[in-house]
């Protein structure tokens, strides 16, 4: 059955996946980008890889984006910091915008945009590579590299990993496929309890609790953040709208206007998750006939305290600075097909944080609107009554801000245990 499932992800799934990315990318910037990006990408990999000393032991990280690379930041600064530069250390991401960001510098040898699935591919890269140890981040186990370099010797770890009861992992259709992809792992650390039981069913034995690297990660970038960028009202309660759709703008912009009329103190920063020209204008117009003042973050004066009641960013990667200024904040994806955006950002620096009802694809946002660190809206009047809430009660605000810092402090210190692991599979 395993070689079976192997031919049919093989010769099958993956044809079909390439398949639909061409078609996509008729209509998709993003995804045109991508596979541009990948063309002839084993010459340029060649080329990268040639200086490298291959006396030294050679880890490959593999993330599917950004998100998951700050999961692997505190393990690559942990093996640095014990090991110092006695590794090479390759990253590939999935996401061209992950690649393009570049937070990895100064960490990682080199950092590629891994090449689709399959085993042409898959050896073409093994060969390249040369890995001593391949390490999975979260859930991008693709099966064919993964059974490459376990078939050439080389451990094979997936970590960080989450499995939620609605997961195709708990399909009895998929259970073969899943059980052939994870039996090439020579280690599988889950991130809670209820993870590890949806991952032992679907790998077909025991998968331990090793944490998540994430809280790590999150404390340690608000530990290194620098001063606060904007210069506010020392009275303001600050609302930051992180990473909105327009989904969540639906219910947001006609709000936000009417928090801001009833509430002189409130000053908001409304951080759209995609900044293209279009849909700031669109913002802007349906903001122009509130008669509110507003202003983009790229056109505030550098000095001054700002006077507008709304700041609408329009740049990328000033978020995380952004919920170091806030008292609450509303995470954007929640109204969203794909789901909620990262909740720890806000919710380490103390902020009391509302999401929406799609919070499947998170689990520490579930388990912390399950202990009640965070608040779930389920719809349009249930947010404006919690934002309501929140910006009038002080009490409650801070208190809130301090079960969601508390929530990020005790679950920090699976990079040890992490990379403890990692190393007893490169030794």
């Amino acid at each position: 059955m395993n070689e079976l499932s192997r031919l049919l992800y093989s010769w099958i799934l993956l044809p079909l996946v390439a398949a639909t990315l061409r078609l996509v990318a008729l209509f998709s910037r993003s995804v045109r980008s991508g596979l541009q990006e990948r063309r002839r990408w084993q010459q340029r990999l060649h080329q990268s890889l040639a200086g490298l000393n291959r006396e030294k032991p050679l880890i490959w990280f593999h993330c599917p984006s950004l998100g998951e690379f700050e999961q692997a930041r505190p393990l690559i600064t942990e093996l640095r910091r014990r090991r110092g530069n006695d590794f090479n250390i390759v990253l590939s991401l999935f996401s061209e915008s992950g690649l393009r960001h570049g937070r990895y510098h100064g960490l990682v040898d080199h950092a590629f945009l891994l090449p689709l699935d399959g085993r042409r591919n898959a050896r073409r890269l093994y060969r390249e590579i040369q890995p001593d140890l391949l390490c999975f981040v979260k859930s991008d186990l693709w099966s064919e590299i993964a059974w490459t370099a376990r078939e050439n010797g080389t451990p094979v770890a997936l970590v960080a990993a989450g499995g939620h009861g609605d997961s195709s992992l708990t399909q009895p259709l998929l259970r073969s496929f899943f059980q052939m992809a994870f039996q090439s792992c020579n280690f599988i650390g889950a991130i809670a309890a209820a993870d590890a039981a949806v991952l032992s069913r679907a790998a077909g034995r025991p998968v331990p609790v090793i944490g998540d690297s994430k809280y790590d990660a999150v404390l340690s970038r608000r530990d290194a953040a620098g001063e606060a960028p904007l210069n506010l009202p020392a009275d303001s309660v600050v609302l930051v709208c992180g990473s909105t759709h327009p989904a969540d703008e639906r219910y947001l912009l006609p709000l936000l206007p009417k928090l801001l009329r009833r509430f002189p103190r409130l000053r908001v920063l409304l951080a759209p998750h995609h900044v293209d020209e279009p849909h700031l204008r669109s913002i802007e117009d349906e903001l122009a006939s509130s008669r509110i003042s507003f202003q983009r973050l790229s056109q505030l004066p550098e000095e001054g305290k700002i006077t507008d009641q709304l700041i609408l960013v329009d740049t990328m990667g000033q978020l995380f600075e952004l919920y170091a200024q806030a008292d609450l904040a509303y995470v954007g994806g929640g109204f969203h097909d794909k789901g909620l955006h990262n909740v720890l950002e806000p919710a380490c620096f103390g902020v009391a944080v509302v999401v929406g009802p799609r919070i499947v694809n998170s689990v520490e946002a579930r388990e912390m609107v399950r202990l009640g660190c965070i608040t779930q809206a389920h719809g349009g009047d249930e947010l404006a009554s919690t934002l309501e809430q929140l910006i009038s009660d002080a009490t409650l605000r801070q208190r809130k801000g301090r079960l969601a810092r508390d929530f990020c402090k005790e679950r920090a210190g699976a990079a040890v245990r992490i990379t403890k692991e990692l190393l007893n599979l490169l030794q």
